[in-house]
């Protein structure tokens, strides 16, 4: 392996002799080759690390080619949070099949293991928040990246030269920074809009690509949608049938399944019982229509039964019981009666655990994040705040609400959030879980039938591996009525009219489980040919449905690092990112440990989020 790549390191090599010859780099003097990468995000990080890894390597792959400089790369972050997602709670790190993390993600991962006390070469696949942002820090200080903190929000953008993306960018804590290249690694491509890159978000039509899984889904008869289906009847109105009438009128503008009518209620019924507020759709619209939502958001709380560090949930500012009373009637109507029946708790590190949404009605509240990537910042902070009260909200009720089984409040009220993490935000996730966002429109899009392919098919466009299945969460909340036929297995013919009306949740899907490997071509970094020139890590050219493979953090820290390389290597050669040297980026990118072939592929210590079982230390 070491001999194949240092024989391609040739046109790296040759690349860097050109602008030598051109008098472009100087030695032992001061260049303007400066790699700036917004946003401290898990593969913003990353990539800032893998430019300064490179620019060395370039510096000495011959005698003639050494300076004493070092390239100047800077991070600039909007806040003060450091590491994204990835030390923001979400500490079940899931990416299908560990044989494709290399390079330096899954050096980050093997350094949490070291804070943790694992043997040298073990990663950590469970991490808690301060422990990942303590590694993500040491691995930039290391390697003296520079990091602004707090710079604000972007105002403005002067864009210097288009086809190389030299830009300078103003933010609103009144500074402006200059990059030569420039990384986009936020979550909502904040940096790609302000400089006028086409972007798009939502779901295209499943004739936009020809793809089976894209636009609104068929819902409820999506048997792929599993335990995140309700398949009980839960009456869907604020007030319970018994106080109304009738039922609300019901009109079938179409049908979606043998046997399901599409119910287009009214926002109230005929005695103005309004649809419970944890169901924003009542016209969820036309299967296989393209729309402009996304996945549904949330926090990935940290929680503890650590007696000394708990801190007991309590109830947001403004909590209203009667907000909770679907998921009050859905845990009655299935006879809930445990807690790992509403949320996931994975185990990490340390007594501390991860929650996520786990069934139809958890974690996720369904249709507040439809507003956020094409949102001001003033939205989005209220989007932020309802998600937080949401979720808040939620665990309060279950631990106290004596609607609740007592098996579960029992449980639930012997958690609390963690009070050695997120000290600064009172113990709460800095970082919203947003799954999708906004993407780039590149010259390419990557589409369902492109994670089918087989493994290779990129070829010298390759610059990474994925390994993740289809995996939509939730999209929307809706209403469907039964037409008196079996759905599925569940009996409609019923007198009772609570048993003839069914919420549903659309657009999840978990399809094709195989976590087989696949490419990641480096045109998924780019924008269209003519568009300023950048790098989206966390915004690929792609699909919806492409996305719901490539939206994981692992998967972007992979993506970062062929950005940050990349970065490098189009300055020092002068090219245009859409005209870079693959071959060479590869042969860079390989020489760092990421995995670019099947040939790179490893057997290694890798297990499943949901199945591996963490060290654990003994606290009171």
């Amino acid at each position: 392996m070491i001999p194949q790549v240092q024989i391609q390191m040739a046109p790296v090599i040759a690349a860097f002799a050109v602008v030598l010859n051109h008098g472009l780099v100087q030695t032992n003097s001061v260049v303007g080759t400066k790699i700036m990468v917004w946003e401290a995000s898990s593969s913003g990080i990353i990539a800032s690390i893998a430019a300064q890894r490179t620019w060395r390597s370039l510096n000495t792959v011959e005698d003639n080619l050494h300076t004493s400089e070092n390239i100047s790369v800077t991070v600039l972050n909007p806040g003060a949070h450091v590491g994204g997602l990835s030390s923001s709670g979400l500490g079940c790190v899931d990416a299908g099949n560990g044989s494709v993390i290399g390079g330096i993600t899954r050096e980050f991962y093997e350094n949490v293991g070291k804070l943790y006390g694992y043997p040298a070469r073990v990663a950590a696949w469970r991490i808690t928040p301060k422990i990942a942002e303590t590694a993500f820090r040491n691995m930039m200080r290391n390697e003296k990246v520079i990091l602004q903190e707090t710079v604000g929000r972007i105002t403005k953008c002067i864009v210097h030269d288009h086809s190389l993306g030299r830009m300078t960018i103003f933010t609103s804590s009144n500074r402006s920074f200059y990059g030569d290249r420039w990384i986009d690694a936020s979550y909502d491509a904040d940096l790609a809009v302000a400089c006028g890159v086409r972007t798009t978000f939502g779901r295209e039509s499943n004739t936009t690509y020809n793809e089976p899984l894209a636009g609104i889904l068929p819902e409820p008869s999506n048997a792929s949608a599993g335990h995140c289906q309700f398949n009980v009847a839960v009456d869907p109105f604020q007030s319970p049938w018994s106080t109304r009438e009738k039922p609300p009128d019901v009109h079938t503008p179409h049908v979606r399944r043998a046997g399901w009518e599409h119910a287009s209620f009214p926002s109230t019924n005929t005695r103005g019982a309004a649809l419970s507020p944890l169901i924003p759709s009542p016209h969820p619209g036309h299967p296989g229509d393209g729309d402009t939502k996304v996945m549904a958001y949330t926090f990935r709380v940290c929680i503890t039964n650590r007696s000394l560090i708990r801190v007991p949930f309590v109830s947001p500012e403004g909590y209203n019981r009667s907000d909770f009373e679907l998921l009050s009637r859905f845990i009655n109507a299935s006879a809930i009666t445990k807690v790992d029946q509403l949320i996931w708790r994975f185990a990490l590190p340390d007594g501390k655990f991860d929650v996520c949404n786990y069934g139809p009605l958890s974690t996720m509240p369904v249709g507040l994040q439809w507003a956020w990537p094409g949102g001001s910042a003033a939205t989005r902070q209220v989007i932020w705040q309802q998600h937080k009260d949401y979720v808040s909200g939620f665990l309060y009720f279950l631990a106290n609400d004596p609607a609740v089984p007592e098996s579960i409040r029992s449980d639930l009220s012997t958690f609390g959030l963690c009070g050695d993490e997120f000290e600064k935000t009172n113990h709460w996730p800095p970082q919203l879980y947003v799954r999708e966002s906004r993407r780039v429109l590149g010259d390419r899009i990557f589409t369902y039938h492109d994670r089918l392919k087989p493994l290779g098919w990129g070829g010298d466009t390759t610059v990474g591996l994925g390994a993740f299945w289809f995996d939509s969460v939730v999209v929307d909340r809706s209403v469907y009525t039964s037409s008196g036929s079996t759905a599925h297995g569940r009996v409609q013919d019923t007198s009772s009219i609570s048993e003839r009306v069914r919420v549903y949740n659309e657009g999840n899907y978990n399809a094709y489980s195989p976590h087989t490997p696949f490419d990641l071509p480096y045109w998924l970094l780019l924008p269209r040919s003519e568009d300023v020139a950048m790098f989206l890590p966390n915004n690929p050219s792609s699909s919806h449905v492409g996305f719901s493979s490539l939206r994981l953090e692992p998967t972007m820290m992979i993506l970062g690092q062929a950005a940050g390389t990349a970065a490098v290597l189009s300055a020092v050669s002068m090219a245009a990112p859409q005209h870079l040297n693959v071959t060479a980026l590869q042969s860079l990118l390989r020489s760092n440990g990421q995995r670019v072939f099947a040939a790179d592929l490893q057997r290694d210590d890798w297990t499943p989020c949901g199945v591996m079982s963490p060290p654990h230390l003994t606290h009171p």
